[in-house]
């Protein structure tokens, strides 16, 4: 049978070794460490970059100016170029192209009365859909979207609109 032992903290004391092997053994390797802690910290800090790593350097930044310039040059080409495409559109076909949100796009007859009869489409599962809006909900847009609902003919829809916003516009001048 085991007893349990009373321990009185006022009459038992905790003794320390002064000597204890391990705990110097431990103080020894973090000296140590320390030491060299040191003298790499030293080393690092003196060490000057080599000539080959300072001239890899310039040569990584000037390819990354070089880079850059092509970027801004090849965008501003982009930007003409889209600009072009969109004047060469509207003169060719009659509209304004316009993307106000993802996958949406918006048409504005060359004829139309006002900037905001325009033809807003969503492009979805790769066909387009006329949104809805107020000059597509008005009187005489009706006459079209029947015929682009009957024949599901997007140019056969727009060469209507057009024409018929062409006669109007031609009378009216």
């Amino acid at each position: 049978r085991v007893r349990e032992a009373v321990v009185s903290t006022q009459s038992t004391g905790v003794l320390h070794m002064t000597f204890n092997p391990s705990t110097d053994k431990l103080k020894d390797e973090v000296r140590l460490l320390k030491d060299e802690n040191r003298r790499l910290t030293e080393k690092l800090d003196n060490q000057q970059p080599s000539p080959d790593h300072v001239a890899q350097l310039d040569a990584c930044q000037r390819r990354l100016q070089e880079k850059e310039i092509m970027l801004k040059k090849t965008q501003k080409i982009f930007q003409a170029k889209i600009r072009e495409l969109k004047e060469n559109v509207e003169y060719m076909f009659g509209y304004t192209l316009s993307c106000p949100e993802e996958s949406q796009f918006s048409l504005v007859s060359l004829y139309a009365e006002s900037p905001t009869h325009n033809l807003l489409f969503k492009k979805c599962d790769g066909a387009f859909q006329l949104v809805e809006t107020k000059y597509t909900n008005s009187i005489d847009m009706q006459a079209h979207l029947s015929k682009f609902t009957q024949h599901r003919s997007l140019p056969l829809f727009l060469c209507d609109v057009t024409s018929d916003l062409y006669h109007r516009r031609t009378i009216m001048d």
